[in-house]
C-alpha cells in the first residue's frame, strides 16, 4: 500500500498539469492562385510548443483566431479546420478578415501531427491574390 501512494500521487499531478495549456501560432497564408482554388495557412505544433507534461494528451478547451484578408478577391470564404486523421478534417466556417473565438472544437484531442489550418477561398478576383496580414490561432 505504501508503495502505491507515490505512484498514485504522480499520476494525479500529471493529470492536473495536462489540463492547462495555451499555445499561439501565426502564419501568412499562401496566395489564392485563382478563384475556386483554396489557399491555406497550416498550424502544426511541436511537443516543445506545449508546457511540460501536457503533450501529447492536450484536449482543446477553446480557440481564438484572427484571419488575413485578400483585398484583390471577391466572395472570400474562410474555414478553420482541425485535422482528425490524415484524410479527415473537422471544419467550421468563420468570417474572413476578422477575429473571434470558437467552442466548436472544444473537448477534441489536438493531434499535433495533423494540426489546424485556415482554408481561404474566393469566388472571383485576380489570379494570385496575395493576403494582407496573417492568420493567428490561440489554442487553450
Amino acid at each position: 500500500m505504501k508503495k502505491m501512494l507515490p505512484v498514485a500521487l504522480f499520476f494525479i499531478s500529471l493529470s492536473s498539469v495536462a489540463a492547462e495549456f495555451t499555445v499561439t501560432t501565426s502564419e501568412v497564408p499562401r496566395a489564392i492562385s485563382r478563384p475556386g482554388v483554396d489557399a491555406f495557412s497550416s498550424h502544426y505544433l511541436k511537443a516543445l510548443d506545449f508546457p511540460r507534461g501536457v503533450f501529447p494528451s492536450a484536449r482543446i478547451k477553446s480557440i481564438s483566431w484572427s484571419t488575413a484578408s485578400y483585398p484583390q478577391s471577391t466572395g472570400e470564404k474562410v474555414k478553420l479546420c482541425l485535422g482528425i486523421t490524415l484524410q479527415e478534417e473537422l471544419c467550421e466556417n468563420i468570417t474572413p478578415n476578422s477575429q473571434g473565438s470558437s467552442s466548436y472544437f472544444n473537448g477534441r484531442l489536438f493531434q499535433y501531427a495533423y494540426g489546424m489550418k485556415f482554408r481561404h477561398s474566393a469566388e472571383g478576383g485576380e489570379r494570385f491574390s496575395r493576403p494582407s496580414g496573417r492568420d493567428s490561432l490561440t489554442i487553450t
